[in-house]
């Protein structure tokens, strides 16, 4: 019999899966790769715990607490590095040519 728990893991395993293919076409592979390793790291928390809530060993659920809390700094990291990245490409890319202009033209001076 598969319970109400697993269930959700499968279902956050496939989420998971969905939300880092879409990393992967966005990131570069420095992030997709360290992107990956957090995700899957994340997807055996979601494991242990489920594990660790069979038991009711309160220690056990501590300990995974305190790692899962790391992970998701982790992960927030990452999503911040990926949107800086994104911000200062766009940044990049919208500079109107008059700023360019106005910027260059003491230099074109000397």
């Amino acid at each position: 019999m598969v319970s109400n728990k697993s269930l959700d893991l499968n279902l956050v395993n496939k989420l998971m899966g969905y939300k880092l293919a879409k990393e992967k076409m966005r990131a570069g592979a420095q992030d997709y790769k360290h992107a990956y390793h957090v995700t899957e790291s994340i997807a055996d928390v979601f494991k242990s715990m489920d594990a660790k809530l069979r038991s009711m060993n309160l220690e056990k659920i501590s300990a995974l607490k305190r790692i899962n809390l790391i992970l998701q700094f982790e992960a927030q990291d990452v999503q911040t590095q990926q949107m800086e990245h994104t911000i200062s490409s766009t940044t990049t890319l919208t500079t109107p040519q008059i700023s360019l202009e106005i910027f260059l033209r003491p230099l074109q001076n000397d």
